[in-house]
């Protein structure tokens, strides 16, 4: 199962965000040596950064067209 918990933060100067925790529960994937094999673990926080990226991207452009 894979998900995104956002829940509302504020940063050191007060300003108000979105703290963005991602969860990834593997405990049910069958095969998951195929991802080790596959390097997928060693690219993932890579991965995690660009979806955040993306979807701050995505939430502030929302947020400039209200």
């Amino acid at each position: 199962m894979w998900r995104y918990l956002l829940e509302p933060a504020t940063d050191s100067s007060g300003v108000p965000g979105t703290l963005v925790t991602e969860q990834w529960d593997a405990r049910n994937v069958r095969a998951k040596f195929l991802l080790r094999l596959a390097g997928y673990l060693g690219r993932h926080p890579a991965n995690i950064d660009r979806t955040l990226a993306r979807l701050d991207t995505y939430v502030m452009g929302a947020q400039a067209g209200s």
